[in-house]
């Protein structure tokens, strides 16, 4: 049995009609989701727990997620919140109805980035750093 999202107060009544419909009990929930680390507990609830979902990997990042939620393409998606709250931004910007709504939380806990570099590299404290050249994930992405 699928148990509700816990919702947020402030974004309103959340319908749950997707999570009663006679499609989902039969084929399961569509689940979007970022290949990162922090989706391992859906791989594990699916394993370990018979999650009944359909797990759709995209490595292109929130904002394509955000296009298959408007075309149906999934249920849920799953990501960072800096990502789903640019989407909402986006969509207020252009004065349209986003596609979405944020009903809830996966994980309570801050996210926490590093800044990497090779062991024998001259770098020891972020200061080093400055006036250097340095590498990013993803132009505009929470990575």
């Amino acid at each position: 049995m699928l148990k509700s999202l816990r919702t947020i107060p402030a974004s309103g009544a959340v319908s749950r009609r997707a999570f009663s419909t006679g499609r989902v009990a039969k084929e399961g929930l569509r689940i979007g989701y970022v290949p990162e680390h922090f989706s391992t507990p859906l791989h594990f609830a699916q394993k370990y727990f018979s999650l009944n979902a359909t797990l759709t990997p995209f490595p292109a990042g929130t904002g394509h997620m955000i296009s298959s939620l408007k075309a149906s393409e999934i249920d849920v998606g799953i990501g960072l919140t800096e990502g789903w709250v640019a989407g909402l931004a986006k969509a207020m910007q252009a004065q349209e109805t986003a596609p979405y709504k944020l009903v809830g939380t996966y994980v309570e806990s801050p996210l926490l980035w590093a800044i990497s570099t090779g062991k024998d590299r001259e770098f020891h404290d972020i200061g080093d750093l400055k006036g250097k050249k340095v590498g990013v994930s993803r132009i505009g992405s929470g990575s």
